[in-house]
């Protein structure tokens, strides 16, 4: 867990609840974190902290890193 996001495994759902929004960064950070531990292939994000304001190039350097 981080100061800017949670991660939880409950049964075949891995979500990820971001507390703050997030940088490119640190949504990279998340990401990385979810691939090295999670157990589950499912995965619900969940940004409803607001203000996830990336541009769209931005949303797609995230999708291309994904």
């Amino acid at each position: 867990m981080t100061e800017v996001y949670t991660i939880e495994s409950n049964e075949n759902i891995t979500a990820i609840r971001f507390l703050k929004a997030p940088s490119t960064a640190i949504f990279q950070k998340a990401v990385d974190d979810v691939a090295d531990n999670s157990p589950t292939n499912l995965r619900l994000w969940d940004l409803t902290c607001g203000g996830f304001t990336q541009s769209a190039e931005h949303i797609k350097q995230l999708a291309a890193y994904v």
